[in-house]
C-alpha cells in the first residue's frame, strides 16, 4: 500500500515535470509578445514576421497540448482513485496436479490445470506469449492464452462491445478471480477437424 508521503512526492514530481514541459511554451509566447511590444521603438522591419511566426507557433503548440494534458490528468486521477481503493482478495488456492507457470518479464504466475498441453512456439499466433489447449473427447477443446495488454487496467475500466474482435461467436462475460470481478471475452471457434 502506498503511503501519503509517497503519493505527495509523486504529485510533486508530476507538477515539476508539467512546469518544466510548460516553460518553453510560456517563454516562447513571452518572447513573441516582447518582440511585438518593441516594434514601436525599433520598427517592424526584422521584428514583425519572426515575432508573429514565433507567437503563433507556440500558441498552436499550446492548443494542441492542452487536450493531451487534460487526458493525462484524468487518467492520473483514475489511477490514484484505484490505488486508494483497498481490495481484499480471497486467499489463492492451488489445484492439485497443476503446473506452475511463471513469467518474470510479464510479472505473472498462475497454476496451469492438468490436461493442458502447450502449443509449439512455431505455431503460436504472434500476439500471444503462451497458448495451452486441453482436448476433450466429444467436446470442444478449451484453451488458455496469455498476451500482453500494454497498459494499466483500472477497476473502473470494463470491456465494451468495441473491444470485441470482429467475427461471429464472441460474447462479453464476467468471471470471479479471488472475489474480484474480471471481464473477459468468450470466443467459440471450430477446429479444422470439425
Amino acid at each position: 500500500m502506498r503511503t501519503g508521503s509517497t503519493v505527495n512526492h509523486t504529485r510533486a514530481d508530476a507538477l515539476a515535470e508539467a512546469i518544466l514541459a510548460g516553460l518553453p511554451i510560456v517563454a516562447g509566447i513571452g518572447c513573441g509578445i516582447v518582440a511585438l511590444c518593441a516594434i514601436p521603438k525599433y520598427g517592424h522591419k526584422g521584428l514583425l514576421r519572426p515575432a508573429l511566426v514565433g507567437l503563433f507557433f507556440w500558441l498552436i503548440l499550446a492548443a494542441l497540448a492542452f487536450p493531451v494534458f487534460q487526458n493525462v490528468q484524468r487518467r492520473a486521477a483514475k489511477i490514484h482513485a484505484a490505488q486508494a481503493q483497498r481490495i481484499d482478495l480471497t486467499p489463492a488456492t492451488h489445484a492439485p496436479g497443476a503446473e506452475r507457470l511463471q513469467d518474470a518479464e510479464l510479472a505473472f504466475s498462475f497454476d496451469l490445470p492438468a490436461g493442458y498441453q502447450p502449443v509449439p512456439a512455431g505455431s503460436l499466433p504472434k500476439q500471444f506469449r503462451y497458448v495451452y489447449i486441453r482436448p476433450v473427447a466429444g467436446e470442444a477443446a478449451s484453451a488458455i492464452m496469455v498476451t500482453f495488454l500494454g497498459g494499466t487496467i483500472l477497476p473502473s475500466d470494463h470491456l465494451r462491445p468495441e473491444h470485441m474482435p470482429p467475427g461471429q461467436g464472441t460474447t462479453l462475460t464476467t468471471f470471479s478471480w479471488r472475489g474480484l470481478p474480471v471481464d473477459g471475452l468468450r470466443v467459440l471457434e471450430k477446429s479444422p477437424q470439425g
